[in-house]
């Protein structure tokens, strides 16, 4: 929960009292953080932000992002690449030029025009 909270207020921007009032506002900040329900209390005061930033290294914080990175590359790995097949889906597009007749409906629809004009 630390290193979220620690996450969060330097993804905001904000003061620790602001990224306390966030995370209390906010579910998905609060999922985020590993709690499992909602709670519209706040999950721990300002002043332990402070405390968080002393306890945690940057030695601590670039161990957990490099397992990140890794955890992220090995699934990419394993997921296969998504492949995007543009003739797929012509034949379900129809123009208003084409259909089964010979002229295409654009040739239908002069001859209606000129009917229309004619009657």
């Amino acid at each position: 929960m630390a290193l979220g909270a620690l996450i969060i207020k330097e993804r905001l921007g904000t003061s620790d009292a602001e990224t306390v009032e966030q995370i209390r506002e906010n579910p998905y900040l609060q999922y985020f953080l590993g709690l499992h329900e909602y709670s519209d209390q706040a999950p721990f005061d300002a002043s332990m932000l402070s405390h968080f930033r002393q306890r945690l290294s940057l030695e601590l914080v670039n161990q957990v992002n490099a397992r990140i990175v890794e955890a992220a590359l090995a699934a990419a790995q394993r997921t296969p690449a998504a492949q995007n097949e543009a003739t797929t889906a012509e034949g379900w597009v129809v123009c208003p030029t084409s259909s089964p007749g010979r002229g295409g409906i654009r040739t239908g629809a002069v001859a209606l025009e000129g009917f229309r004009r004619s009657g």
